[in-house]
């Protein structure tokens, strides 16, 4: 897993030729490539890096922020090359995401395992991930990543939603040369490394519950919990005037929703007029949300990480699926060096998202990622 971290404009046909020395060392099974939305989406570019790599698929997404091994780092493109000799990968374009159906997901999935056969290397439940690149004002996340999990049975799935640097107006995905709007990719990659699925929140419940008792789903609007304007009732939890509601404050404060046992974020992503409140994952009335609070952000990464490795090995490196709003309290709490020591540590190669998937789930303000180890 080689990865490196370009900045400044180019013009496209230099950048793509710059990346390709960087990367091309070595034969490799995909391309993958996170970049500030004004670096990736320059006119030409990925018309070129596709080019530059010939039959190698080159994937990616605009970002709102890129996960390097330095660290966080911003106004980037950042790249990650698996190599053909631990890897084989397929990739399927799902376009109109916000009209595909579960028969779409499926066919995605077929198309996927098809592309791993005709290399030699069947889709394999204990040798094989699916990568989830999507659309990130899309809002029909969630409906994808469980249709998609529910497609390929016991693969697992991980994934993140493209960003635009917090604009929240137009995200984009990477593949065939060009870009894509309101679109997904699904990348099944066959792995003759040991690997190792990750998420890990830094939050834990406190006894305070909420309760939506007006949402419009679709739009993911909270529009009143507990009876009262979203925005108010949050504000009181929390004990912070509603004009100080930023997403730095929503960084440290996540909703959580309990399924199966387990705690999954609900963000908020900002405040809205009327006191609503507009979110990062689907929310709906009758939900009770638990207030959590936040606790050793970069300690949990680390054990996480150092988990997989007691695992499976010392890691090559991690594919990393970061959300924005972790980013925000990092920055927030002057967290950035000790981060980048575990960024440097575990080769943590990725980008912020607008959410994660983990399976059949759509979660927030939770790192996911690919542990990836070394072939023995």
């Amino acid at each position: 897993m080689r990865a490196f971290t370009f900045f400044g404009p180019m013009e496209p046909t230099a950048r793509a030729r710059e990346v390709h020395r960087a990367l091309a060392t070595e034969p490799l099974a995909v391309v993958f490539v996170f970049g500030a939305p004004a670096l990736i989406r320059a006119e030409g570019l990925a018309q070129a890096l596709q080019q530059a790599f010939g039959d190698v698929p080159v994937v990616g997404c605009s970002t709102a922020g890129e996960v390097a091994p330095s660290g966080y780092v911003a106004d980037s493109l950042t790249v990650v090359g698996l190599s053909a000799e631990n890897f084989v990968a397929s990739v399927v374009r799902l376009d109109a995401v916000d009209q595909a159906t579960f028969a779409d997901a499926q066919h995605a999935a077929r198309l996927a395992e098809d592309g791993l056969r005709r290399q030699g290397q069947p889709l394999s439940n204990d040798r094989s991930f699916a990568v989830l690149l999507t659309d990130g004002v899309s809002l029909v996340e969630e409906r994808l990543a469980m249709w998609l999990q529910r497609a390929l049975g016991e693969v697992p799935l991980v994934g993140g939603s493209a960003g635009d640097a917090l604009s929240f107006k137009s995200t984009h995905v990477l593949a065939d040369g060009r870009l894509w709007a309101s679109a997904a990719l699904l990348v099944c990659v066959r792995s003759q490394v040991p690997f190792r699925i990750i998420r890990t929140q830094h939050f834990r419940p406190t006894e305070r519950k909420l309760v939506v008792t007006a949402a419009r789903p679709r739009e993911r609007l909270l529009l009143e919990l507990d009876g009262l304007p979203a925005a108010q009732a949050f504000a009181q939890a929390i004990d912070v005037p509603v004009e100080r509601l930023t997403p730095a404050v929503f960084a440290r404060h996540a909703l959580l929703l309990r399924m199966g046992g387990e705690y999954f974020a609900r963000a908020i992503r900002r405040l809205e007029p009327n006191d609503a409140l507009s979110t990062y994952c689907a929310i709906e009335e009758g939900l009770v949300l638990t207030l959590g609070t936040g606790e050793q952000l970069v300690e949990g990464l680390e054990a996480a990480l150092d988990e997989a490795s007691r695992d499976i090995g010392p890691l090559a490196g991690v594919l990393t699926f970061d959300c924005i709003l972790r980013r925000l309290e990092v920055e927030a709490n002057d967290l950035g060096a000790p981060l980048g020591v575990v960024c440097r540590r575990f080769n943590l190669v990725g980008f912020s998202t607008y959410g994660e998937q983990t399976g059949a789930v759509h979660v927030n303000q939770t790192f996911t990622g690919v542990a990836l180890g070394r072939r023995s």
